[in-house]
């Protein structure tokens, strides 16, 4: 069954995401880092249903056709692409490639997920959510519930203070934070919960926890240390907690065409993640013709280093409408 709440978390999230990518604002992209993409792990074991417990084979088709396909499909569309975007300016000029870098490039895709295009920059998350799913699905399965929390973390601590990785694939502490979110996420929906009534209490609660993470202990799912990694957890989780918050007041007191949007986003959030890169770039384009940026700063990523402060807001709002636009004429197809 449909949760609306969950489709408009999905959708801040992304939004989120696409903010933190911009950066434009230091202490307001270290704060947003602390959490955003934890929410898509928490929802992705929110919604995990319990039959897959019993029908591995379902639950793995579902992971493979639904992040590892995508993940493979647009990093070929972008490899295939690649010089030719390298004669527009995206990358600088002698960052081409010939025939044996194809061949290179599209075994580390499928076999390592591994080596993404530069425009695909946060396709890193496909992947660390798609091993996360797989050690999520089996701490659920396989070690009792109160349990697996608990050996999810200390494992994740091991792996980060020794800098351990599965071999090959590269896998390791971002993958595991990411596992144990997913399961808080099964686990707190399992749970059957309900803070109606402290929806600002717990809004409260993700605000101060996260601006406290911000100043004394830094850190994305992705960077965090070993000597924080408790601390990043809690931070992450109540601030997932806090999106959550926010996306059932909005379902509850939204409608007509905000209520809409606000889902068709939530919907759409792999659509922003494909196209965001590839925006931001025609935006700068853009500032180059109008003199607002140096030519130069086409070539740097996501966005130029320096630009006005005005221009974040329009790197944003076109860097996320723009593939909602082409989601809606039908380009990408899920």
């Amino acid at each position: 069954m449909r949760n609306d709440s969950v489709t408009i978390a999905k959708g801040l999230g992304i939004l989120l995401m696409v903010i933190g990518h911009v950066g434009a604002w230091s202490f307001a992209n270290t704060w947003v880092s602390m959490f955003h993409m934890a929410v898509f792990f928490f929802f992705a074991g929110y919604c995990m249903k319990e039959k897959y417990l019993v029908d591995f084979k379902s639950f793995s088709m579902r992971r493979i056709q639904g992040i590892y396909l995508p993940f493979i499909k647009w990093n070929l569309i972008f490899m295939l692409l690649h010089n030719v975007f390298a004669h527009m300016g995206f990358y600088e000029p002698t960052d081409l490639y010939a025939g044996m870098d194809y061949v290179l490039k599209t075994k580390r895709f499928c076999t390592q997920m591994a080596d993404c295009e530069q425009l695909l920059g946060g396709f890193w998350f496909l992947k660390s959510l798609f091993f996360a799913s797989f050690f999520g699905y089996a701490a659920i399965r396989f070690v009792p519930r109160y349990w697996r929390e608990a050996l999810l973390l200390v494992v994740t601590f091991v792996f980060a203070y020794f800098k351990l990785a599965i071999p090959y694939v590269s896998v390791g502490k971002t993958e595991l934070m990411a596992a144990l979110v997913f399961v808080i996420g099964y686990d707190y929906k399992q749970s059957n919960l309900r803070f109606e009534l402290k929806y600002p209490v717990i809004i409260l609660l993700a605000v101060l926890a996260v601006t406290l993470g911000a100043f004394f202990w830094p850190s994305a799912i992705f960077s965090f240390t070993w000597q924080f990694t408790a601390l990043y957890l809690i931070s992450a989780v109540l601030g997932v907690m806090g999106v959550f918050a926010i996306s059932c007041l909005l379902d509850a007191k939204t409608s007509g065409w905000f209520r809409k949007l606000a889902l068709y986003i939530g919907d759409n959030t792999l659509a922003i993640l494909i196209w965001h890169f590839l925006i931001f770039k025609l935006v700068t384009v853009l500032f180059v013709m109008l003199h607002v940026m140096p030519s130069s700063a086409l070539v740097e990523f996501p966005v130029p280093h320096e630009f006005p402060a005005l221009c974040s807001i329009a790197y944003i709002v076109i860097g996320a409408a723009v593939p909602l636009l082409i989601s809606k004429i039908g380009f990408l197809k899920k």
